[in-house]
């Protein structure tokens, strides 16, 4: 609301705030649901009102969980908000970039769209995807991004060293010899990797 004195006010429980000059109204992050549609119209002394004037806000990022165990990575979409699909980006294990999305219907039900030829699984109700073993590179990273039309929520990676695509994969062995002219025994490490 604009006063006598010029100023605006804004009265609000979301913990708004307005910049008394201009009037523009600032809703700080995490105070309205991700995906949602945010409505303003305006209003003249007159009870005149503008027409509504809208846009959405970003989607929550999906969740990503490699399982050391097992060697599958899953993609979890957020629970909180809402988002028509997800896109995922790993490499395969001969170092080709893939993509992959996965859309929610009208039906409230998930598929994924076009291609999968690494037969990536997504659960139709919970939108849960399983990138399973040996389909994407040990030790690379996965990458997705929630979708709602053209918004997309920022890139989420998975977090840090132990949280790659899981090594199932053991070293090569290293290499033993005996020396039969004195005895002495040399053991040479693989090639593929450094033991730890």
């Amino acid at each position: 609301t604009k006063g006598d004195n010029g100023e605006w006010t804004v009265t609000g429980d979301n913990g708004e705030t307005i910049d008394k000059t201009s009037g523009v109204i600032t809703i700080p992050i995490g105070k309205s649901n991700p995906g949602d549609k945010v409505v303003a119209k305006a209003k003249d002394p007159s009870e005149n009102e503008s027409g509504p004037s809208d846009d959405t806000t970003m989607p929550a990022p999906p969740t990503i969980t490699p399982d050391q165990t097992s060697g599958n990575v899953t993609i979890t979409p957020p629970t909180k908000g809402n988002l028509d699909g997800m896109d995922i980006e790993y490499k395969t294990p001969e170092g080709t970039d893939r993509k992959v999305r996965v859309v929610k219907g009208t039906d409230k039900k998930w598929k994924i769209e076009g291609e999968n030829p690494d037969e990536v699984i997504v659960t139709e109700n919970q939108g849960i995807v399983t990138i399973p073993k040996g389909k994407a590179k040990e030790k690379t990273e996965v990458i997705a991004k929630s979708t709602l039309g053209e918004k997309k929520a920022p890139a989420q990676k998975t977090p840090d060293n132990q949280h790659l695509v899981p090594d199932k994969t053991g070293p090569q062995a290293p290499i033993v010899k005996v020396n039969e002219k004195n005895g002495e025994v040399t053991i040479t490490p693989p090639t593929d990797e450094i033991g730890r």
